[in-house]
């Protein structure tokens, strides 16, 4: 899967709210999240975790609305 694909699922996974956790590295760099992918890449839901540079962050969260009440944990 290549680099836009994957961005292009994760702020999909963020407009939707099927996003499980974002958890921003200590050091700056980057940042990871897991979220429920509906096909994945063979056809069925699955969980998907990524990571991605703090440069992606603009292109995957920017618009998003983060209402942790309504995460799963």
């Amino acid at each position: 899967m290549g680099k836009q694909q994957s961005i292009n699922r994760a702020r999909k996974a963020v407009e939707d709210g099927k996003v499980n956790y974002i958890r921003f590295y200590r050091d700056g760099s980057g940042f990871e999240i897991e979220f429920t992918d509906p096909t994945g890449d063979h056809g069925m839901p699955c969980l998907i975790k990524s990571s991605f540079s703090m440069e992606d962050a603009p292109a995957i969260l920017a618009g998003g609305r983060f209402d942790q009440h309504h995460w799963k944990y």
